[in-house]
């Protein structure tokens, strides 16, 4: 509800005027093929493979992945002929699939060398040793949001809640409140087109850019900030 008022009121504002998307690139993927013809057959199999993964998705583990499920899904529709090995080739978007792996290497360095824990740290030390609740819960909430536009969002929870939830319980804060923190703040990567795999995904077929994301991102950050210093206190007493 908030991002609504935020976007009908304000938000709109800074958005990107227009219509930005590249027509090469929509061209490229919504073309039919020369001698095109549907076939219910294949639809029908297009439909029952998508269901089936779907399903298969649920029940996923360690032992049966999603990514195998997937592929094995990709693998099915090429034997039945419902796509071809160039579509499926074309239909891999490469710039987002290493902008995402590039990223994550970025997170797994940022954990394994310890440049989050000492910025986590750092900061931890400017609050000192008996920081007011609110302040704190502040910075959670804040510290999150800049790792998570920086990181994946499930790099940044692993690598935050190790370390800020013995303090808050030091402190004597709500562990709860400040996990609940924790996962709002994760949620919210509207500031780079790298901080989520969907923010990257419509980077090409929107031809947007830095500032796309970071202008009306900065509206929204606020808003989550807002909202969550007045709501999660209320449900979860600090």
């Amino acid at each position: 509800m908030a991002f609504l008022v935020y976007f009908l009121t304000i938000g709109k504002k800074f958005l990107t005027p227009g219509d930005t998307s590249d027509p090469e690139y929509l061209k490229e993927y919504t073309e039919k093929e020369p001698g095109y013809k549907f076939s219910p057959l294949k639809g029908t199999i297009c439909i029952v493979v998508l269901l089936a993964l779907l399903v298969a998705m649920v029940f996923a583990d360690k032992s049966f992945p999603m990514y195998f499920i997937a592929a094995l899904a990709c693998v099915i529709l090429i034997a039945t002929g419902c796509i071809s090995e160039k579509q499926a080739m074309k239909a891999v978007d490469w710039p987002t699939l290493f902008i995402v792996g590039g990223m994550s290497a970025v997170s797994k360095a940022m954990s394994s060398s310890g440049a989050g824990a000492m910025i986590t740290d750092l900061v931890t030390n400017m609050l000192g040793q008996n920081p007011n609740k609110f302040i704190f819960l502040l910075f959670v909430l804040i510290l999150t949001m800049l790792l998570t536009n920086m990181m994946m969002n499930t790099s940044t929870v692993v690598l935050v809640t190790p370390l800020l939830i013995p303090i808050a319980v030091s402190l004597g804060i709500n562990p709860v409140a400040v996990g609940v923190a924790i996962c709002v703040a994760a949620s919210a990567p509207f500031l780079t087109p790298v901080g989520s795999g969907t923010n990257t995904l419509v980077i090409k077929p929107g031809n947007l850019g830095f500032r796309d994301f970071f202008v009306p991102g900065v509206g929204l950050s606020l808003v989550i900030l807002v909202v969550s210093m007045i709501f999660i206190p209320m449900f979860w007493p600090l």
